[in-house]
């Protein structure tokens, strides 16, 4: 009695802690698997558990060939043991009955129940047995090594190469994690547009952000310094283009503080714009921003005239239009840009033709196509093929874009609002009243 209880009490606890140990392993390898290996490296520094973890999944390959090693060996021994067992009681029928009371408790007990809660918290647990894994990957390293050599015969011998895809990030995929942090890791909107604006920088181009030549402010050369103070005054920039005889030959710019300083110092009559010219800075439609960044930051400047491939004067960046491609929209006093989106009560929007199709999705959160055109109004036309009418309505996407006002064949102002939205149904709709 007293040797069948002893046995009864020895099979229980060896089966126990086969299963114990084979959930150990298996919820082990899902935790590593799974767990953010860069707040490993960042947690690393202060904490030794990361540090292991940090230091195991450097080396995947010892780690994984480790737990695939015990995890087996132990498989094997509850399988061996729990049919022994079973012939002993039941007789042959009892591998049947072992096979069956083996499978479902691995299943359960030592692989969908731990990895399941290994997957839900795999940076705790990994951080926790790396101290554990990483001896026993010392103590099975022998063993681990003649398996992966033997393996990595295997591998070659059918015409594979055993290489890696390494362990760095794509710049799309980089994108990709910064968005779904939002939505995920709670980062805030204006954080996540920052860091993707600093990822855009390769391959947004002057072309894409400039403030076409004909919208651009420009002195005359020759004009008398009364009449350059009546137009800094109606426009109120701090720096202007400036030009000799034809709008397009641009011979240097003024700061609005040298003009002050002279206007009101030496008098208007003995000072001459061409004497408080700073020479232009000229770039290509095609530079990238990162690039016209780091000529501003080398040159000292804060505003460029853009060429296209032709030589042609088409447009103006400054370092504020650099800059707001990265953190933002950056308004001061004298800032026009908010008059280019005006939200109407039924929940449409009026905005300006000339705004950037990429700014109008960052602004409102919209899903318009960016790679048909650079504006709104180039967007219309393009879809048409041809130049729009007042009133006409083009529907892109998941929105409809109605032509509000022209001049000549330029648009200047599309009504825009989503397909299942009427934009007369005032009565339902919860937007504010316009903003003018």
């Amino acid at each position: 009695m007293k040797e069948g209880f002893f046995n009864l009490g020895f099979y229980g606890l060896a089966f126990l802690s086969l299963f114990a140990l084979s959930a150990f392993f298996s919820g082990s390898e899902t935790a590593f698997t799974a767990a953010n290996r860069f707040r490993m490296g960042y947690l690393s520094k202060s904490n030794p558990g990361a540090r292991k973890v940090k230091e195991l999944l450097d080396e995947p390959e010892k780690f994984i060939s480790t737990l695939l090693l015990c995890n087996n060996l132990v498989n094997v021994a509850l399988s061996a043991m729990a049919t022994a067992l079973a012939i002993r009681i039941f007789g042959n029928e009892g591998v049947l009955y072992a096979t069956f009371a083996v499978t479902v408790g691995l299943l359960v007990f030592g692989e969908i129940t731990p990895k399941t809660i290994a997957a839900y918290h795999a940076d705790r647990i990994s951080i926790i047995v790396a101290p554990l894994m990483s001896l026993l990957v010392r103590l099975c390293y022998p063993v681990v090594k003649l398996l992966t050599f033997l393996s990595m015969l295997l591998i070659k011998s059918i015409g594979l190469t055993p290489q890696g895809e390494g362990g760095g990030l794509t710049e799309e995929e980089l994108e990709a994690l910064i968005e779904t942090g939002v939505e995920e890791a709670g980062v805030e909107r204006e954080k996540q547009d920052m860091l993707l604006g600093v990822l855009l920088l390769d391959r947004i181009t002057l072309g894409d952000i400039m403030v076409p030549w004909r919208d651009v402010v420009c002195l005359d050369l020759k004009a008398p310094l009364e009449e350059v103070m009546s137009t800094i005054e109606k426009t109120n920039f701090s720096r202007y283009p400036v030009y000799k005889g034809d709008f397009h030959n641009v011979v240097g710019f003024i700061h609005v503080k040298d003009v002050l300083l002279s206007f009101y110092g030496k008098g208007a009559e003995s000072v001459s714009l061409e004497s408080l010219l700073r020479p232009p800075q000229f770039a290509p439609e095609f530079r990238t921003i990162r690039d016209q960044l780091a000529f501003f930051k080398k040159e000292r400047s804060h505003m460029t005239v853009v060429v296209n491939e032709y030589g042609h004067v088409i447009g103006l960046v400054t370092l504020e239009d650099v800059l707001e491609e990265i953190v933002g929209d950056i308004a001061d006093e004298h800032d026009a840009e908010a008059g280019k989106i005006i939200h109407l009560a039924d929940g449409s929007v009026v905005v300006d033709g000339s705004i950037l199709v990429r700014d109008l999705n960052r602004y409102l959160d919209m899903k318009l196509p960016e790679a048909m055109a650079r504006t709104v109004a180039g967007l219309i036309i393009s879809v048409l093929d041809r130049f729009p009418e007042v009133g006409e309505v083009v529907v892109i996407g998941d929105y409809h874009l109605q032509v509000v006002r022209k001049e000549g064949f330029r648009v200047r102002r599309v009504r825009i609002w989503e397909k299942h939205r009427s934009p007369f149904a005032a009565k339902r709709a919860k937007a504010p009243a316009a903003k003018e």
